[in-house]
């Protein structure tokens, strides 16, 4: 079983794209229009769909990922 990945905005939509091609079930938040939300509506998207979020952005997902 895979996981589910939720690409964030500064990953970009090409290794989405990239990985499902791979037969990972894999969407970006370019693909699904959320590239403007903030980091913690980003969190809370990847959340709901019960998805991992891929992220370059550690600084500001690092202590989101701590409040949970």
């Amino acid at each position: 079983m895979f996981i589910a990945l939720f690409t964030d905005a500064d990953v970009g939509k090409e290794l989405a794209k990239q990985l499902r091609k791979r037969g990972y079930d894999a969407i970006s938040a370019l693909e699904t229009g959320r590239y403007k939300p903030s980091d913690e509506e980003q969190w809370d998207y990847a959340i709901s769909e019960q998805r991992t979020i891929l992220t370059f952005n550690t600084r500001d997902f690092e202590p989101l990922f701590k409040k949970y």
